[in-house]
């Protein structure tokens, strides 16, 4: 009868090394996904930069969209014309 090539215990280390070697290495580098959860947390609880009322923002958003609609009829007319 043939001899196995590895004893059994031989071949669960040689299984469970590369998981050990992972395990091993520091999980914690800052990766993508890491940073976008931290930016996150920051951002729900409220720390960091001021923010804009509500009545400013939407006088922003007004002022805005209403130049843009403005230079856009105003450059049709122009090209019409």
């Amino acid at each position: 009868m043939a001899q196995p090539l590895m004893k059994e215990a031989q071949c669960i280390a040689s299984i469970e090394e590369p998981a050990r070697a992972f395990a091993a290495v520091n999980v914690a580098f800052d990766s993508p996904a890491r940073r976008l959860q931290q930016e996150l947390e920051r951002a729900m609880s409220g720390a960091g930069e001021q923010r804009w009322s509500a009545r400013r923002s939407l006088g922003f958003i007004v002022l805005t969209n209403g130049a843009v609609w403005i230079a856009l009829i105003w450059t049709i007319r122009a090209a019409l014309s």
